[in-house]
């Protein structure tokens, strides 16, 4: 076990262009995390007179807006550049943050949201599509999955700054300091955006790529025709989808304990620091233990298990949910980081961006969808939404393990008849 420990990252050995994007990635993705209005966001909206079915209203526009703009953002990407579209999404999230700091109302807000859901359509193939053709370009591929643990590591380790400052800077001096200093945040960015390099891509079908209506469909059902990647993505989406609600209402949820908003920073903290050494775990072990390989053999089991984390939040509210949350993120961190892998060692550079824009769209889908199931009254228990929740995806979870071990059943009879076939032969 002791070689585990001494596992040095694959970025020592990565080329200089993949070294650098990924250097700056993740300073982009921490900046873009340094939003210190985070850890109060619920109570900041609130004095803005923002009630909670207004947030569920605000998040499902933010879906449906974010749907619209995925796969023409994405198209964009791959045929234009992808920093370009990493650029334009930093200089609207400034844009987002400012209109909250300044704006109050539901349309005001409305607005923020649609804004920043256009910035999240335009980052979301974009940057996991440069990373993975830096490294494709140099036969570096196999260190993406760790590459992305790294980011998001880095990523998570802003958060729980800015969720430990956040909460402070609103105990001392009030909330609005905290949206004015994300606009800093945001700024730096923007810089470290502008400093990514553009990878070239040989397109093998220049041809196809003309035609890109039809060439984004093929790809895309080509990924959910094999059965391989087919499941990956179904866990990607229900857990990413879900998660979604436990990010959002956490904040309520702790008020029905209820906790002092003192105490709301160190609880981001460690929800965040437990997301972080799940990544650092995965980052440095990854491609040692094969961890991608057994969460697929036992994703069903594993999804089943959220379902009843979900179910067992619906109960009454207590300190022991604060216990369960974190669970929750252990197993959507690592679903996630190998539902993208699969998805991207499955597909072309020259659609790249595309096709990821079209999962992320169809995971705003499901999120309105289990937005909807959650539930948008002004008289809304969180706690009866998180159970909604998890009635269904242990429902999707148990459907999922009958498939696996269908397939399993009939992966063993073709491999029988085979055997005997070879028998008969001789």
């Amino acid at each position: 076990m002791k070689h585990l420990f001494r596992y040095k990252h694959p970025q020592h050995q990565l080329s200089p262009l993949a070294k650098h994007n990924l250097q700056h990635l993740r300073g982009y993705y921490f900046c873009r995390a340094l939003i210190f209005g985070y850890v109060i966001e619920r109570l900041y909206w609130a004095t803005k007179g923002i009630s909670v079915g207004d947030t569920v209203l605000l998040e499902m526009i933010y879906a449906i807006v974010l749907t619209g703009f995925e796969i023409p953002s994405g198209i964009w990407a791959d045929r234009f550049g992808r920093k370009q579209l990493i650029v334009v999404s930093t200089v609207l999230a400034f844009f987002s943050n400012a209109l909250l700091l300044f704006g109050s109302g539901f349309g005001a807000f409305a607005l923020a949201m649609a804004i920043s859901a256009c910035y999240g359509a335009f980052s979301s193939g974009s940057t996991n599509a440069l990373l993975f053709d830096s490294l494709k370009a140099v036969g570096e591929e196999q260190h993406f999955a760790s590459c992305l643990a790294s980011i998001k590591k880095w990523k998570l380790a802003s958060y729980m700054l800015a969720a430990l400052g956040g909460s402070f800077m609103a105990a001392q001096f009030g909330m609005t300091l905290n949206y004015q200093l994300s606009l800093v945040s945001c700024t730096a960015a923007v810089y470290c955006a502008l400093k990514l390099k553009e990878p070239s891509i040989k397109s093998s079908c220049e041809e196809e790529v003309a035609h890109w209506s039809s060439t984004y469909w093929h790809a895309t059902l080509q990924l959910f025709k094999s059965r391989n990647v087919l499941m990956p993505l179904l866990g990607g989406l229900i857990t990413g989808a879900s998660i979604i609600y436990i990010d959002e209402f956490w904040q309520n949820y702790c008020q029905l304990i209820p906790l002092p908003i003192a105490l709301f920073g160190f609880i981001s903290l460690s929800f965040g620091g437990v997301q972080a050494l799940s990544s650092h775990m995965l980052e440095r072990w990854g491609e040692q233990v094969r961890w991608q390989l057994l969460v697929r053999k036992g994703l069903g089991l594993i999804c089943l298990l959220f379902g009843l984390l979900f179910m067992a939040l619906g109960l009454t509210p207590g300190w022991w949910g604060l216990l369960i949350m974190p669970m929750a993120y252990v197993i959507y961190t690592a679903i996630e980081l190998d539902s993208l892998s699969a998805l991207h060692h499955h597909t072309r550079s020259e659609v790249r961006a595309g096709v990821e824009s079209s999962y992320s769209m169809l995971l705003r889908l499901v999120s309105i969808g289990f937005g909807l199931l959650f539930g948008t009254s002004d008289r809304l228990v969180v706690t009866a939404g998180y159970m909604k929740l998890g009635i269904g995806i242990t429902a999707i979870s148990l459907l999922m393990i009958f498939l696996q071990l269908k397939h399993s059943k009939m992966t063993k009879e073709l491999t029988d008849e085979q055997y005997r076939q070879t028998q008969s032969a001789r």
